[in-house]
């Protein structure tokens, strides 16, 4: 069971990171280039800190704006599942464990959806999963635990002004909190510091991007300043037009396609989908009849509102499934495998075990935009992405 987990997470990390070079030594893609290349050309705009950065690091090394885009992205796909894999070999064996790690709500998504993968939440994954392999050299060393706590506490502000999405992702990071004080036994002092730090920082960044939608000049200069850095006209015709949009814009969007009763219906089983993996474990009480699965539970309904806000509701079970999948397999001692996944790992049914899990991983995917519903299973979309497959 280990090393089918081994396996799976290096094969994810090659082909993903050997596809986000080729789209972007083609020119990029509309969706995931454009999203990442928004900067501050026009003036300060929400989501534009990612594409400042990438600018200034193409004009350094004098590369086309486009490959230095691939190239960080291929570079943070690996990172994100090097943690992965550092988190997966310290976690105990079981069913449940190798569920969570195979779902094609977790990682898997980033391959299965091409165009839905590789986004900003790319960032908060890498962020939160190396955060947790840090968490582990902790205890004992309040050196260790200051950095550890700076980073904690100084990062999330940053992703906000990279994509909006981490703010509803800040419940999540407060469980990490709890878990990690418990273990690393953190004191009060640096507790509050803790909370008072980045309950701060991410109201301040929250004011910052409420305020600067952006507007249509802005979307003209930046796209404008991709140009001239070597970028493709067309990466201003997908995620760039959106630069200037306000809530009220993107409700309008979301209702127009979420009032369909089988988008509805799909993504309802999608959800129940990509749960089940979670329903194997239980988990240890800290509050009366609280338990930490509760608290995880509670977590993910600050993404509803992401529902609401935005088209890629695939994007935003995504989201839940993986930062409560890695939540899930670093915590052990906290999320413990319930009796019957621990009953399936024997030598009589290891077999039987793959089998399901096989169906579980290969049978069913995730379509990151409410208008696409496709859940076919992950191998045929890959297939279908590189040629080998067409449609009618």
């Amino acid at each position: 069971m280990r090393a089918t987990g081994f396996f799976f997470i290096v094969a994810l990390a090659i082909v993903g990171a050997f596809r986000l070079v080729r789209i972007h030594m083609a020119g990029g893609n509309i969706w995931i280039t454009g999203d990442w290349l928004i900067n501050y050309e026009g003036g300060f705009v929400r989501r534009g800190l990612a594409g400042e950065m990438l600018a200034l690091v193409a004009g350094i090394v004098n590369l086309d704006l486009t490959v230095v885009t691939g190239l960080f992205l291929a570079v943070l796909w690996l990172l994100t599942c090097s943690a992965i894999l550092m988190i997966w070999a310290s976690a105990p064996t079981s069913v449940g464990r190798l569920m969570v790690l195979v779902s094609p709500a977790f990682l898997a998504f980033q391959l299965w959806d091409f165009q839905g993968a590789a986004r900003k939440e790319l960032l908060l994954f890498a962020f939160v999963s190396w955060l947790l392999v840090a968490s582990r050299k902790l205890s004992g060393n309040p050196v260790r635990q200051w950095l550890w706590i700076l980073a904690f506490t100084i990062c999330p502000p940053l992703l906000m002004l990279t994509h909006e999405l981490t703010l509803f992702a800040v419940p999540f990071l407060l469980l990490i909190l709890s878990l990690v004080a418990k273990e690393a036994k953190l004191t009060s002092a640096q507790q509050k510091f803790s909370l008072i730090g980045l309950g701060s920082s991410v109201i301040f960044a929250a004011i910052a991007i409420a305020n600067y939608s952006g507007n249509i000049e802005q979307q003209r200069l930046i796209c404008e300043s991709i140009q001239l850095q070597g970028g493709s006209d067309r990466l201003c015709t997908g995620a760039l037009s959106w630069v200037g949009l306000n809530p009220s814009n993107a409700l309008g969007s979301t209702a127009a396609y979420g009032e369909s009763l089988q988008s509805i219906a799909t993504y309802a089983a999608l959800v129940g989908l990509s749960l089940i993996p979670f329903l194997l474990f239980k988990s240890t009480k800290f509050w009366r009849s609280w338990s930490h699965g509760n608290a995880l539970a509670f977590a993910s309904v600050g993404l509803l509102p992401l529902f609401a806000l935005g088209l890629d509701w695939g994007r935003w079970i995504h989201i839940g499934a993986t930062m409560g999948s890695i939540i899930v397999l670093r915590f052990a001692e906290v999320f413990h495998t319930r009796p019957l996944s621990v009953r399936l790992l024997t030598r009589h049914h290891v077999s039987l075990n793959l089998l399901l899990v096989s169906l579980f991983a290969f049978g069913w995917s995730i379509d990151h935009f409410v208008g696409g519903n496709n859940s076919f299973p992950g191998p045929l979309r890959l297939a279908e992405d590189v040629g080998l497959l067409s449609r009618p």
